[in-house]
């Protein structure tokens, strides 16, 4: 196949607008609220309400690779949070929300495919950020800004748009584009080729700016098994563009980023206070 993130109110003022994120080299991963999110249960009036499961998901090895990996990913979902006197989540769906966000890219080492081959290697890095969107029962709207640590230090945006189609109370579908953008530190790491690296690589010099880095599109489907425990499917396609996509690594791989993923989730409340 060709290629195409305590205890008490500390703890909860951690988990406000918590969200699930994908593991590897793939962004941050949303997953759709329940469909009687109108008006959020709490059954025995619980402080909070988390929905917590685990997925897997076949992306390109790296950005520009040709090669596919499967990668295991968290579900994490912040439907309830309550704290007394401080803060306690809307019960209406149209709101503004907010969200850490996180992504993990692995190590990118020579070996890993033929068209790294003199290329320098690059370390694991962990970009850490946050969300904020605006959701209404017919279309959500988002934008992440995450920063890297360890194996790259630069910026990364990410926009989206979804509208949401919910035909009964089991189903819930997102459909919507994506644009991402990166600083220029980021973009030299993963996408420029240095003068050493030119020799050794027989690649061309290249010193891309940071700008759009992706253009794309993504539908998340999720279907509920029981009241507590929910199936989640996910397909993606990205395409590298402007100075990502004119890499002559982009162009030794592929510029087309395509990603499948399945996860299961379970629902459950906590009393924190009493």
């Amino acid at each position: 196949m060709r290629r195409i993130s305590f205890t008490g109110i500390v703890f909860s003022a951690a988990l406000i607008g918590a969200a699930p994120a994908m593991a590897a080299d793939a962004p941050t991963y949303a997953a759709p609220p329940a469909p009687d999110a109108y008006q959020v249960e709490t059954p025995n009036q619980d402080d909070l309400v988390l929905e917590l499961g685990v997925g897997g998901l076949v992306s390109p090895r790296f950005e520009g690779s040709e090669e596919y990996t499967f990668t295991p990913y968290p579900i994490i979902q912040l439907h309830y949070l309550r704290i007394p006197g401080l803060y306690e989540t809307s019960r209406d769906r149209s709101a503004i929300y907010f969200r850490p966000s996180f992504r993990y890219i692995g190590e990118r080492d020579p070996s890993d495919e033929r068209i790294l081959r003199g290329l320098k290697k690059v370390d694991w890095a962990l970009e850490a950020g946050f969300a904020v969107g605006y959701e209404t029962e017919y279309f959500d709207a988002f934008v992440a800004v995450r920063r890297g640590f360890n194996g790259h230090e630069g910026w990364i945006a990410d926009l989206g748009v979804d509208g949401i189609y919910r035909p009964d109370n089991a189903w819930t579908f997102k459909l919507g584009p994506r644009l991402s953008l990166a600083s220029e530190d980021y973009m030299d790491t993963y996408f420029g080729v240095s003068r050493r690296e030119s020799i050794r690589s027989g690649y061309r010099t290249y010193d891309p700016s940071g700008g759009i880095k992706s253009v794309g599109l993504a539908a998340t489907a999720e279907y509920k098994l029981t009241e507590e425990t929910t199936l989640y499917g996910r397909a993606s396609w990205d395409r590298l563009v402007s100075d990502a996509g004119d890499s002559p690594i982009v162009k030794a791989g592929d510029e087309n980023m395509f990603g499948v993923g399945i996860g299961i989730s379970y629902r459950f409340g906590l009393d924190l206070y009493d």
